[in-house]
């Protein structure tokens, strides 16, 4: 009987066995579930560049958000009066926000009614409370999110 399950096992593809792993099961401990990814948000500061590093440890990178859905997961799930650091910054070469991943935003929820003198000097990307993003000057120290594919 076990060898028929062993077969049996064999042939089901890796795909379809991941479907079946309970979604608490998908992502280390710690780590939030949703979609297809893993999302865990510090309760630490670092610069931008710090942050990144902070991810790139976890085998993960800086939230890229790519769908209004996962933007309102990503508000939901911030804690307190906390900015957090995303995975966007500017492009100097085009002057566009370019995502970690190289794509481009396909939407945005940019705080244009921010006036700010410094504007140009703040090349990397934030999410304020309230799920507003905003430039801030790499340098500052903010809290972070990062995102990685779930396995299973």
């Amino acid at each position: 009987m076990a060898e028929f399950w062993e077969q049996l096992l064999i042939a089901v593809p890796d795909e379809l066995l991941c479907r079946t792993v309970d979604s608490s099961r998908r992502c280390p401990s710690g780590w939030q579930n949703f979609g297809s990814s893993c999302f865990s948000f510090s309760r630490e500061s670092r610069s931008w560049g710090g942050a990144r590093d902070a991810c790139a440890k976890f085998g993960a990178h800086l939230v890229v958000l790519s769908s209004e859905k996962e933007q309102v997961f990503v508000m939901e799930n911030l804690q307190g009066n906390n900015s957090y650091w995303l995975g966007v910054k500017i492009r100097h070469r085009e002057g566009n926000w370019v995502w970690v991943n190289g794509e481009k935003p396909n939407f945005g929820f940019w705080d244009v009614w921010e006036k700010d003198p410094e504007r140009s000097q703040k090349e990397c990307g934030a999410m304020k409370p309230g799920g507003r993003w905003v430039n801030e000057k790499c340098s500052r120290e903010l809290r972070w999110i990062c995102e990685k594919p779930w396995d299973c």
